[in-house]
C-alpha cells in the first residue's frame, strides 16, 4: 500500500468512519509481522491526525498499547514489574498531553521511544531520591547472587540506579530478562563483544558501588 493509501485510510478514521479503526489496525498487525516499513508510515500519518481527531488518537494509543511499543524504552531503564506497567501508562499519557510536540522529522516510533525512556528516567530519578526496599528486585542470576550474599536487597537496587545506563541496560539483559549474547546484542543493536565488554564492566562498578555503600552506610 502506497502512503498516500494509508493517509486516505487514516482521513477516513478522522471523518468517523465506523470501519475505519478496525481496517487501521488489521493493516498496521499485517504490515508489522511482515517487517514492511509501511507500519511505520501509518503511525507517522495516524500521529498527525491524532493531532486533531479524538478517534485517531483513541487508535494511536490502542496500537502503541497492543503491540507494547513503549516497552523496549522502559525495560532498558526499569526492573521492577509494577514500575514498567505504572510508565508504560505513564508514557501513554504523555503521548496523549504532548503529541503537538512531535514534528514529523523523525519516526513516531523513534519519538515514543524518547518520550517513554525520559519517563522511565523520571521514575528512576524520583526512586533515587528515597531509601529503596528492593521489595520487588527479582532474584535471578547474578543479582540473586549478590542478594544473597549481602542479605540487603535495597543496596542492590540503589548500586544498579548508580550505573550509567548503558552498562546496566546490558546487566539487566542479562541477569534480569535472562537474554543470551547474541540476543542482547540484537535487541540493543550492539556487536556481541560490546555485550562482552560492557556486561564485564557492569558487574565491576556494581561491585564499587556495593562496596562504596556498604562502607558509607
Amino acid at each position: 500500500m502506497e502512503e498516500q493509501s494509508y493517509l486516505d485510510l487514516v482521513r477516513s478514521l478522522v471523518d468517523g468512519s465506523s470501519a475505519a479503526r478496525s481496517q487501521v489496525e488489521r493493516l498496521y498487525r499485517s504490515l508489522r509481522a511482515s517487517n514492511d516499513d509501511g507500519a511505520h508510515e501509518l503511525m507517522d500519518a495516524l500521529a498527525e491526525a491524532a493531532k486533531q481527531s479524538a478517534p485517531a488518537m483513541e487508535t494511536l494509543l490502542g496500537l502503541v498499547q497492543q503491540h507494547s511499543l513503549a516497552m523496549p524504552a522502559i525495560r532498558r531503564v526499569l526492573i521492577n514489574p509494577a514500575d514498567v506497567d505504572d510508565t508504560e501508562q505513564a508514557a501513554l499519557a504523555s503521548v496523549a498531553l504532548r503529541l503537538n510536540q512531535f514534528d514529523g522529522r523523525s519516526r513516531f516510533t523513534t519519538w515514543l521511544y524518547t518520550v517513554a525512556s525520559n519517563e522511565a528516567k523520571s521514575l528512576l530519578r524520583m526512586r533515587s531520591r528515597r531509601p529503596a526496599t528492593g521489595a520487588e528486585l527479582p532474584e535471578t542470576g547474578y543479582l540473586a547472587r549478590l542478594s544473597t550474599l549481602l542479605g540487603q536487597r535495597d543496596m542492590i537496587d540503589r548500586a544498579l540506579e548508580q550505573l550509567p545506563e548503558k552498562f546496566r541496560e546490558v546487566l539487566i539483559a542479562r541477569e534480569v530478562r535472562q537474554l543470551d549474547y547474541e540476543e542482547i546484542a540484537a535487541t540493543l543493536d550492539l556487536p556481541v563483544g560490546t555485550v562482552r565488554s560492557r556486561l564485564h564492566r557492569a558487574r565491576e562498578l556494581m561491585a564499587t558501588s556495593i562496596t562504596e555503600l556498604n562502607t558509607n552506610g
